[in-house]
């Protein structure tokens, strides 16, 4: 045993101090990590998802391809007048092409009236182009979502 002690003690020696120190090496760490990298609590979780983008409305609305000459998309005549009944149609088809939700969560779809779509009177039914639209959602939260469309004449 004296021999083996005696050739092999150091390391021996090294292992049980390692053994001692390595614990204290690992709750060390552990501490630092938890201090620079805390957990929020559940209460600050709660209030984060109902403030954040989970809670904006939800869109689908895509390019739109309009063939040329298509009076249901033709405001231009109704310009004089946009609290006319033949504005208000051309307006309802352009809402009605998209489909929105009050969020990601709650899948409860919003009514086409609760879009509001700006761009629509310089789209022009009679000459071939491409006119951007832009679409805007506002939910019962009062958050709003907006997206541009761009309405293809072909």
């Amino acid at each position: 045993m004296r021999a083996l002690l005696a050739e092999y003690g150091r390391y021996i020696l090294a292992v049980l101090i390692a053994l001692i120190i390595f614990p204290f090496i690992i709750w060390i760490a552990r501490t630092q990590f938890n201090t620079a990298y805390p957990e929020p609590e559940k209460e600050s979780l709660v209030n984060y998802s109902e403030t954040s983008a989970l809670a904006d409305p939800v869109m689908l609305v895509d390019d739109i391809t309009i063939t040329k000459g298509d009076a249901a998309y033709n405001a231009k005549p109704y310009l004089a007048d946009k609290n006319g009944s033949g504005y208000k149609t051309v307006y309802k088809n352009y809402q009605k092409l998209a489909t929105c939700y009050e969020s990601s969560r709650n899948e409860t779809a919003l009514p086409p009236e609760s879009v509001e779509v700006i761009g629509i009177d310089e789209v022009d039914v009679t000459k071939k182009g491409i006119y951007k639209l832009l679409y805007r959602v506002v939910n019962s939260k009062g958050l709003q979502f907006q997206k541009v469309v761009y309405a293809i004449v072909n």
